[in-house]
Parts: structure tokens; sequence; C-alpha cells
């Protein structure tokens, strides 16, 4: 996502507040092993490292504010979903920390599989 795309999903998410209760669910099911990996996964599902490189959730460092935008409370919600009992504060230093710049390094994940009870297959019929 570009910067321009950003701005105009930061319009639409204030005009349109069915649309950005099913962005949000869709982020919150995104996940991840741990809080700042399920953040990380979900901010780069919302626009891309060169987009958030003009980004710092308070502005600093002549950036853009990332606090006070639609897309931002999305964000938080979305992570707020996806983990149960975490705080506004916690969100903020998550989103702060998250190094969405680099790359995700992600594993393989092994097939299992999975036996079949009296070698009986599910027809979806039942």
């Amino acid at each position: 996502m570009s910067l321009h795309n950003t701005l105009s999903q930061e319009a639409k998410l204030k005009e349109l507040p069915d649309y950005k209760k099913r962005l949000t669910h869709h982020l919150s099911l995104i996940g991840g092993a741990n809080p700042g990996e399920a953040t990380r996964r979900i901010m780069r599902a919302v626009a891309s490292s060169s987009v958030w490189k003009n980004y710092s959730l308070h502005g600093k460092k002549g950036k853009k504010t990332l606090l006070h935008t639609a897309v931002y409370q999305v964000i938080k919600r979305a992570i707020m979903l996806s983990r149960s009992g975490i705080q506004d504060k916690a969100v903020e230093e998550l989103v702060t920390n998250a190094p969405v710049h680099s790359k995700l390094q992600v594993q393989s994940v092994p097939e299992v599989a999975v036996p079949q009870e009296n070698n009986q297959q599910f027809s979806g019929t039942d």
C-alpha cells in the first residue's frame, strides 16, 4: 500500500463505520506467536514498510503522527481483539517498537497428518 492509498484508506474508515468494523475483525484474525509478532503482522497487512517509515506513533523525528488516525484505531483494536487482556498502553508500546521495516522471518510449518477414526472419511453431507 502506498502513502496515497493510506490516506484514502483513512477517509474510507472515517466515512464507513461498517467497513472499519469488518477491517478490524479481519486484521484481528491475523494473529502471531506473541503480541509483538501479531502487531508486526497486522501493521504489515495494513501498509508496506515504505509507508510505515514515514510514520511514528507520536510524530517524532519529523515523521507523521499515527496516534490520532483512524488507521491506528483499527490497528489498536485489532491487536486488542487478537490478544485478550492487552491494554492501550501496551498496544502503544508494541506499535512503537514494532520493526515493520525489517523482513518478517517466516518459518515453514511442517505438515501434520491427521489420523482418521475407523477409516471413515467425512462426506460433508451428514
